[in-house]
């Protein structure tokens, strides 16, 4: 939920390492002077839940510490939540600050069971969101190729991060795929509308993911969005 970025006076919420980014090209002395310190973090909140970015900092800072923040036992994470939806879908591209400079690129949706054949709705789904702007990861051991983009056999074989893994397999299958995101770690993990597996969700909650459950992707980028066209075909 936290984007980071550079950035000030954005309507979404920026978290930075000033001593590193913003104001690398001063000395140490310099640094002193402006109270620049080496362990200051800057926060800038934007309109998202308060909740929402309290519980997702939490989070960050557990799995950079391994400790929870006093008086907590354990991470909350909220299945389908709004702002993790909202994030997801308003828009198919995300702004990084890599040495120093804020860059753009794709999300990346890793669609687990996504079939070469065009007529199955995991092809139909990620066509659009690929229409939208989406870099596809099909993930299915029997593909080669699927949208023009290389197939893997599962999750931890995807090389570089995965923002959104989005389920299309069985309610006992997803349970494994859950099992799977634990380990590479996706922002969010996706399961796709009719795929009601709680025990999967749960797996995936308590490895610290964001989790919407029984939710289709494209349908919630149209509600977000308010109307899309790409395909005339309804998945």
């Amino acid at each position: 939920m936290w984007s980071h970025v550079a950035n000030v006076g954005d309507a979404k919420s920026l978290i930075i390492h000033p001593a590193s980014t913003t104001h690398q090209q001063l000395s140490a002395e310099e640094l002193q002077l402006t109270g620049v310190t080496e362990d200051l973090i800057r926060l800038s909140i934007g309109i998202e839940s308060v909740r929402d970015l309290k519980n997702d900092l939490d989070r960050a800072l557990f799995e950079a510490t391994g400790q929870a923040p006093s008086g907590k036992k354990k991470i909350e994470v909220v299945v389908n939540d709004e702002g993790v939806i909202r994030w997801a879908l308003q828009s198919p591209t995300v702004h990084e600050t890599v040495n120093g400079k804020e860059e753009q690129r794709q999300k990346t949706l890793a669609v687990v069971g996504l079939s070469g054949n065009p007529s199955r709705p995991s092809n139909r789904l990620a066509r659009k969101m690929q229409r939208l702007g989406y870099k596809i990861i099909p993930v299915n051991p029997v593909e080669k190729e699927v949208l023009g983009e290389k197939a893997y056999p599962d999750l931890t074989s995807v090389p570089g991060p995965i923002d959104i893994v989005q389920v299309f397999r069985s309610p006992e299958a997803a349970i494994e795929v859950s099992k799977e995101a634990a380990q590479v770690k996706p922002k969010i993990f996706w399961l796709q509308e009719g795929v009601i597996s709680p025990e999967a969700a749960t797996i995936a909650r308590e490895a610290g993911l964001d989790v919407i459950h029984n939710r289709c992707t494209y349908k919630e980028a149209q509600r977000i969005r308010g109307s899309i066209v790409t395909y005339a075909c309804e998945i």
